[in-house]
This record gives structure tokens, sequence and C-alpha cells, in this order.
């Protein structure tokens, strides 16, 4: 916890630097790979989405950010998304939450640290899960996210949960079928 509230306060102090120099970062990245806007530092944040750093402080940043209701407002997405669920297969919410048979296929474009999906996880712990993000290292971290989720809770599902799968790329990797 220190060592996340120290790179967290190193952050917040060069963010706010660069800030009011309006000084973005240049980055290190060149080419056609990413969008443009994707080689920008998000408001002033060092490297942008793109370095390890990054993607370590981005939690941290913005649960600070919003006051620590960063994790809450993302679960606001878990009700209207259940109810879709539940009305697309024509059976209760609990049930296709319970469903290991034929769960549902969740995919989440553009997943950074990965932290939704593992709220999304905990609401559907059968669903077979597709993450997609254009940042190797917010990908990585949502990986690390995935992993200790599966570490807590996927004892308790065993055999019966469909796992997580990663891809950087953009939404036209992802399997059809």
């Amino acid at each position: 916890v220190l060592r996340k509230a120290a790179r967290f306060m190193f952050e917040a102090t060069q963010t706010l630097r660069r800030r009011r120099a309006a000084e973005p970062d240049n980055l290190w990245v060149r080419g056609s790979v990413y969008p443009e806007y994707y080689k920008n530092t998000y408001h002033y944040q060092t490297d942008g989405w793109l370095s390890t750093h990054s993607s370590e402080v981005y939690e941290t940043s913005t649960e600070s950010l919003f006051v620590g209701r960063q994790d809450a407002m993302q679960r606001l997405v878990l009700p209207p998304l259940m109810d879709h669920l539940a009305n697309v297969a024509g059976r209760g919410a609990s049930d296709v939450q319970q469903d290991q048979h034929s769960p549902p296929r969740v995919l989440e474009l553009a997943c950074g640290t990965g932290r939704l999906g593992t709220f999304v996880r905990d609401n559907l712990p059968y669903a077979e899960y597709h993450a997609v993000d254009l940042s190797p290292f917010y990908l990585e971290r949502a990986r690390s996210n995935h992993r200790a989720w599966e570490k807590l809770r996927g004892a308790k599902l065993a055999q019966g949960a469909a796992g997580a799968h990663f891809y950087h790329d953009s939404i036209e990797c992802v399997p059809d079928e």
C-alpha cells in the first residue's frame, strides 16, 4: 500500500506540473500502429497508456480523481448487463449467473487494467470473458488482475469456469464463434 501511495504521489506531482506548464509528455512510440489519440499523454499522465509505470498508477489515480468512487461507477454497468443477458437468454438473471452449460460470452473493449472485467466475472463466474486493449502494458495489468481474481475465486469454481482471454489488438481480433 505504501509503495502504491508513493508511486501515486510522484505521478500526481508530475501530472500537475505538466498540466500547469501545458506540457504533455513526448511519447516514445512512433508509427502508425496506434491511432493519434492514443499517442497523446491523456490528461498529462506520464507515458499516456504506453508504459508499465502508467498501468501501475492508473487505478490509484482514477480512484483518487473520482474520490474513491471509480470501482462503484464501473459496477453500475452490472445491473443492465445482467438484465440484458437474462432477456436474451429468456431466463432469470440468477439462472444466467450459474449456467455452466451455455454460459454467456462477454467482450470488453478497451479493458484497461481489467478491473471492470473482474466485477463482471464476480457476477458471471462461468462466462467466457474476452478482453481487448491496444496497450500491452494495461493488458498485462488486466491479466494480472484476472489471475488474482482466479486465485481468490477460481478454486470455488473448479472446472466450470471458462476463463479469460486477452487480446492486444482491436475488436477485429476476437473470434466470432
